[in-house]
């Protein structure tokens, strides 16, 4: 890894309109804070109801991250027709912007596409990369690395260990470390590396592994984990100013219903990732429901534009 230190800028998130491909759909990224940092976390295979079945199992009526300023959907879908989207494409939505099909992993067609971390490094932040799965785990590679198959997995730590992304953290390194612990090491890594700016991604990836295999209770027990870091991640932004946090899913696994009593494993009905829409809850980047076209719904495309935007990042055509 490269380190460099540069002078120090700041930098503003001004109000946009932004049509994101041809589901024409626009939001709004408001001007709250003087915006320099982001922090984009992802529960893999998140969904509504899995966020409902830990809020009855920890007996708590919201959790933290419900709590974020603005509170959506975010509509899943790839290049692949009649499938739904899996980690690759679902990160390559948010990491470049652009769709792709199910297994390629931020590249289209024997072309690379740039990433948001790309982008931030060429503006001189500091870019952190944390999961608790593999760090050449799909949605981690995405932001790190191109190649046409997400299970190259030798090749993408090849570039991994070649990149100037300063932090890699994922279920190699992290020890007994719980995501929040993680979280909080990422953060003051990031900051006493550069006083630029920086971007980090955290995933809870074991959402999903337990989703498909179906276990209920390991799969509450990593989300609460994900919302404690939220929780965390919120109070340390709040304190500085000047970071934007986005909370979302890739995709939804294992179609959960909400059944009677307490979560078991029955309110399962699919071992695979299904379509439906999952949440995004934003902080210090407020999506303007109004410009929603349904049900106050963005393409999961939209969240390259959001990172984009409040890093102040210029981004190529």
């Amino acid at each position: 890894m490269k380190f460099t230190k540069f002078t120090e800028k700041f930098f503003l998130c001004v109000m946009v309109a932004v049509v994101v491909c041809s589901s024409m759909c626009v939001f709004s990224v408001l001007p709250k804070a003087r915006v320099k940092n982001v922090i984009l976390f992802i529960g893999d295979g998140m969904g509504f109801n899995h966020i409902q079945s830990a809020k009855i199992q920890s007996g708590q009526n919201t959790l933290a991250m419900e709590g974020l300023d603005t509170a959506a959907q975010n509509r899943t879908s790839s290049l692949s027709v009649g499938w739904p989207t899996d980690s690759a494409a679902g990160a390559t939505a948010f990491a470049c912007g652009q769709k792709v099909y199910n297994g390629n992993v931020g590249r289209m067609n024997g072309n690379d596409i740039k990433n948001i971390s790309e982008y931030a490094i060429e503006a001189h932040k500091s870019v952190g990369i944390v999961t608790t799965d593999s760090i050449t785990g799909a949605t981690p590679a995405v932001f790190s690395s191109h190649v046409d198959d997400r299970s190259m997995e030798s090749e993408i730590a090849r570039q991994q260990s070649n990149s100037d992304i300063d932090l890699l953290m994922g279920a190699e390194t992290r020890g007994n470390m719980t995501i929040r612990e993680m979280t909080a090491y990422a953060l003051d890594f990031l900051v006493a590396k550069q006083n630029t700016g920086f971007f980090l991604m955290v995933e809870a990836g074991l959402i999903d592994k337990h989703s498909h295999s179906g276990d209920i209770a390991s799969m509450i027990a990593e989300l609460l984990e994900l919302d404690e870091a939220i929780k965390y991640a919120k109070e340390w932004a709040t304190a500085r100013g000047d970071t934007a946090i986005i909370v979302t899913a890739d995709h939804e696994t294992g179609g959960l219903e909400i059944g009677e009593g307490k979560p078991n494993n029955t309110w399962y009905t699919s071992p695979d990732h299904t379509a439906v829409n999952v949440p995004i809850f934003v902080f210090r980047v407020t999506l303007d429901a109004n410009h929603f076209i349904s049900n106050n719904t963005i393409d999961n495309t939209a969240v390259f534009i959001l990172l984009a935007t409040c890093l102040d990042l210029k981004i190529s055509a």
